[in-house]
């Protein structure tokens, strides 16, 4: 043939061969389509699509065909694959297609996407690495994963964006994309080759999470026994701004059971201080029957914060069990030396299974999971120093109260259950205060406390065998309850079947006991005005009951306080208390006064600067009340008060003044009668007073005012108005002014009046006005004015301290009743009427009356006018004199003299108009000098001693008869002997005329 027809030939060959690859072409693009969508080849196309995939692929939903613009394959509802060997369920499946291979009826993928679909591949692979090798004569394969989720045994992957290469001479399998762990979205790439050798098959892996919180990245191998080895390495940034970086490597590996990563060693950068935390251990994570993730870790200088926001991230993901060994670690502001922890941890929260830790203060906490299921985990708590453990954990517990001085160490055991809420449920417990320096007292009860933004609300029902505290911790404790802020709220009960209040000494007796003590009350919150609120509170004081109830503010108001003590022995229950609070009963609280049963009640309501009270005191026959308004900022209180006892005689022994009653009992002073008080009061810081008083003491009545001023040195000032005053005996007027000068009170009372002023028999002076001072070593009275026998008194009488106290009297008496003032006096003076006027200056020393008398030195100087003399008739002696001079003139003989004496001294009476009588007084005994009485009808001039000592008189009386002419009076001397009440009136022996 030749070369023209040879080559017409092959032209028309190469024409009939593109006609019919047109036509095929043709066929194709019109039949294919019809042929390949719907259910008539469905088994054909698996068939065809799991030859392409190396997989088994089970269609159920609809298929599609398309050739234009390029051949692809769609089906829906798919699922590629076995569980045995990994399962792929997805919404849609396309697969790009070669044109020409599938002319040729062939399928061969150039490209496979797969919508939502649903990855699960067991673990370990079967096979290991070859278990994703792609089909060997697949040269390359670009797989696409959209919105997909990745099970890989029992570990799940949400929003799995991937893009996946397969093939090439080793069979490589890469992979990029986005994927969810957890809740946090992340990148991840995936190279894994030689997937068809003998050998392991290396693998890289890592992983970035979105925003830069932090990177892994894996090297490593895997084999076919599905074993992967390598290194895992990261970086995580700081948690949620409590840490720095997280820079972490370790040895991997894992096989179908378990994941195990050794050698860890992580470092933790804290930016602030400079500081690094450390931290080495393992990690294992156990694939059957449910992942979980196993830590074993000691670690230095970790802030735990950030620790369990690390925990709390990963076990959002994976469940954790770890145990952690930390040293010099912070929780917040605080540092904690050493804490042992087994926990487990997921995504509804963190259990602790047990907890040692160390606190500050020397103290410790230990945490034991219980063995029984449900129960509460074993808490103990050991605080040698509690203040110094709460005070530093209050930088991040503000809400703890600080602990009360004098309470010593804490132990206490319990269980321990933390509720969904937040609440801190301590059961169960059983604990101590106190110990080795500290008085013990062991306890028992519960505890609950559910922290807070700004506080914490806590209910606490505590019980003590034996509750022993110092006067120190009582008043620290006191304190704290009273305070105006409070960052804890809730309930509290608290019992002790004995209450001590003790020194720190050991074997030191109690300073007080007393028994079921029972306090339920509650710590108030801000909107119900804060405080205390007590329900009920009681205490048994020997036989001595107390109980009561209410409420106190924060701001210091009391809502409805209601306080009742009662007890068969008042002296008892007082020195119990003061000696319970560290104080020594002062002596009265022996006085018979206070050995009555009593019962004391108290009322209150109101703010803090005006509280309204109402106190009412039964003792014995006593009754008194008060109705004082208090302010307690200012420490002030005014308002009215009564006392009523039935005897005053009575009420003054009992009040240890049997010694002022005097011989005959009281009748004396106060007399006989009740005691009565009423008074408007008040109180402050350092003074106390009656402003307006009305009192009846036996038979003396009185008001006035009167204001003691406290201190070391108490003053007593004021003014009294009386209408009957009793004076006591002088000596019981001594002891009294020596008692007020040992008490080292002062007292000015510069107004006394007193309508009388009686002693037991008889009103000793009317209208009195004086003054009364007390000072460092001497006591004045001062009498400006009183009405005394009928004349004017003033002056003054001292009374001072000493070894041997003294008294001065500077006294004068202007035109008194001479009469009535002998009578007075108890002088047995025949004085009928005239006045007389007295004027003294006195001194003497001692400690009785008798004393007084002894060492009396000073003057006396008195005036008289007018005065008549009973028993002396100086005019009938004239005249009796006159008759006898008459005979005999010249030398009047004794006998006259004597009848002349005689005549004198008959019953009669002479007046003599002045009269002076001056004595010095030395010993006690007071001698006349320059002392006469004058009249019309002769003078009588005085002489001798007055022995106030002995109570004698000594006294020689000179009568002077006045006769007419030039014939002068002889004189008639008459002696006064004996006592001062009864004296003997007998003419001079030896007389004899002038």
């Amino acid at each position: 043939m030749s070369d023209a027809a040879d080559h017409r030939t092959r032209v028309a060959r190469r024409i009939i061969a593109v006609l019919v690859v047109i036509g095929l072409a043709a066929v194709a693009i019109v039949y294919l389509p019809r042929i390949a969508s719907g259910n008539y080849h469905r088994a054909a196309i698996e068939r065809l699509a799991s030859d392409a995939l190396g997989r088994r692929v089970s269609i159920a939903g609809p298929i599609e065909l398309s050739l234009l613009p390029d051949p692809q394959l769609r089906a829906d509802t798919i699922t590629i694959g076995s569980p045995k060997g990994g399962l792929i369920t997805a919404a849609t499946l396309k697969l790009d297609l070669a044109p020409l291979p599938l002319l040729l009826g062939r399928l061969r993928a150039t490209r496979l996407t797969l919508r939502k679909p649903d990855v699960t591949l067991p673990w370990p692979l079967p096979g290991g690495a070859a278990a994703v090798a792609p089909p060997l004569w697949l040269a390359s394969l670009h797989a696409t994963i959209v919105d997909g989720v990745f099970r890989l045994g029992s570990l799940t992957f949400d929003h799995v964006d991937l893009s996946i290469f397969t093939g090439g001479p080793n069979a490589v399998l890469a992979a990029s994309g986005t994927l969810t762990i957890g809740r946090m979205p992340a990148s991840v790439t995936l190279d894994i080759d030689n997937t068809g050798g003998a050998a392991p098959a290396p693998v890289q892996s890592t992983i970035r999470l979105d925003g830069n919180a932090g990177r892994m990245a894996f090297k490593g191998t895997l084999d076919h026994a599905s074993v992967l080895r390598g290194t895992l390495s990261g970086m995580l940034a700081g948690l949620g701004g409590t840490s720095g970086p997280v820079d972490f490597h370790g040895d991997l590996a894992a096989d179908g059971a378990v994941v195990t990563l050794r050698e860890i060693d992580a470092r933790v950068t804290d930016p602030r201080i400079g500081d690094a935390s450390h931290t080495r251990g393992s990690a294992t994570i156990v694939l059957r029957p449910a992942p979980l993730l196993r830590l074993d870790l000691t670690g230095a200088r970790w802030r735990i914060g950030a620790g369990q926001t690390m925990l709390r991230r990963v076990a959002a993901v994976l469940p954790i069990a770890a145990r952690l060994d930390l040293t010099d670690s912070r929780f917040d502001h605080v540092t904690v030396k050493s804490i042992h922890a087994d926990l487990t941890s997921d995504a509804a929260g963190m259990q602790l299974q047990a907890l040692a830790m160390s606190l500050p203060g020397a103290g410790s906490l230990t945490l034991a999971q219980s063995t029984t299921p449900g129960e509460a985990e074993r808490v103990r708590i050991a605080a040698p120093d509690p203040a110094r453990t709460i005070a530093a954990l209050r930088a991040s517990y503000a809400w703890l109260p600080a602990w009360p001085d004098g309470l010593g160490a804490l132990a206490l055991t319990g269980h321990l259950r933390m509720r969904a809420d937040g609440a801190i449920d301590l059961a169960g417990l059983k604990g101590a205060l106190g110990g080795k320096t500290w008085p013990h007292s062991g306890f028992t009860g519960g505890l609950m406390v559910r922290p807070g933004r700004h506080g914490a609300t806590m209910a606490a029902d505590l019980a003590f065998d034996r509750l022993r505290l110092t006067p120190a911790a009582l008043g620290a404790l006191r304190a704290a309850l009273l305070a105006k802020t409070t960052t804890i709220t809730g309930p509290i009960a608290l019992r002790a079947r004995t209450l001590d209040i003790v020194t720190q000494a050991k074997a030191a007796p109690p300073l007080f006991t007393g028994t079921h003590l029972l306090i339920d009350g509650a710590l108030r919150d801000a909107a119900s005005g804060g405080g205390v609120a007590l329900s009920l509170a009681t205490l048994r004081i020997g036989q001595t009951l107390l109980v009561g109830h209410g409420a106190r503010r924060s701001d210091g108001g009391i809502m409805a306080a209601r306080w009742l003590i009662t007890g068969p022995d008042a002296a008892a229950t007082l020195a119990a208390v003061t000696h319970g609070f560290g104080g020594k009963p002062p002596p009265w609280f022996g006085l018979p006064v206070w050995h009555h049963h009593f019962a004391a009640a108290l009322v209150a309501a109101g703010p803090m600067r005006a509280l309204h009270t109402a106190l009412t005191l039964h003792l014995g026959a006593i009754r008194a009340a008060a109705l004082p308004v208090i302010d307690l900022a200012g420490g002030t209180a005014t308002g009215a008060v009564t006392l009523h006892a039935p005897n005053a005689v009575a009420l003054i022994r009992d009040l240890g003044g049997a010694a002022v009653l005097g011989p005959r009992n009281g009748l004396d002073w106060p007399g006989a009668g009740s005691v009565s008080l009423r008074a408007s009061a008040f109180l402050s810081d350092d003074r106390i007073g009656l402003p307006d008083f009305v009192l009846s003491l036996g038979a003396l009545t009185t008001s006035g005012s009167l204001s003691l001023r406290l201190g070391d040195r108490p003053a007593v000032a004021g003014t009294i108005a009386a209408d009957t005053l009793m004076i006591p005996a002088a000596g019981t007027l001594l002891h009294l002014a020596g008692a007020a000068m040992a008490g080292k009170v002062r007292i000015a009372l510069p107004r006394i009046t007193a309508a009388r002023i009686a002693d037991a028999e008889t009103v000793v002076a009317r209208h009195v006005a004086g003054s009364l001072a007390l000072g460092d070593d001497a006591v004045t009275l001062g009498v400006d004015r009183a009405d005394v026998a009928g004349g004017v008194l003033g002056g003054a009488a001292t009374i001072t301290d000493g070894t041997a106290p003294g008294l001065t009297i500077k006294a004068h008496l202007q035109n008194a009743d001479a009469a009535r003032l002998a009578q007075d006096s108890g002088i047995a003076a025949p004085i009928g009427a005239g006045t007389l006027g007295v004027a003294a200056d006195l001194t003497a020393h001692g400690t009785t009356p008798t004393d007084w008398r002894k060492t009396l030195t000073g003057s006396v100087m008195a005036l008289g006018s007018a005065l008549a003399i009973r028993g002396v008739d100086l005019a009938a002696a004239s005249n009796a004199l006159a008759q006898a001079l008459a005979r005999q003139p010249a030398h009047p003989a004794d006998a006259l003299l004597r009848t002349a004496v005689r005549t004198a001294l008959q019953n009669g009476t002479t007046v003599f108009e002045t009269a002076t009588l001056q004595g010095t007084v030395a010993g006690g005994v007071m001698t006349l000098g320059q002392s006469s009485l004058t009249g019309t009808a002769g003078s009588i001039g005085l002489g001798g001693t007055v022995d106030f000592v002995n109570d004698r008189l000594a006294l020689t009386a000179t009568l002077q008869p006045h006769l007419d002419g030039t014939i002068p009076a002889p004189a008639l001397p008459i002696d006064l002997t004996g006592s001062l009440d009864h004296p003997h009136i007998a003419a001079h022996r030896g007389a004899s005329p002038p």
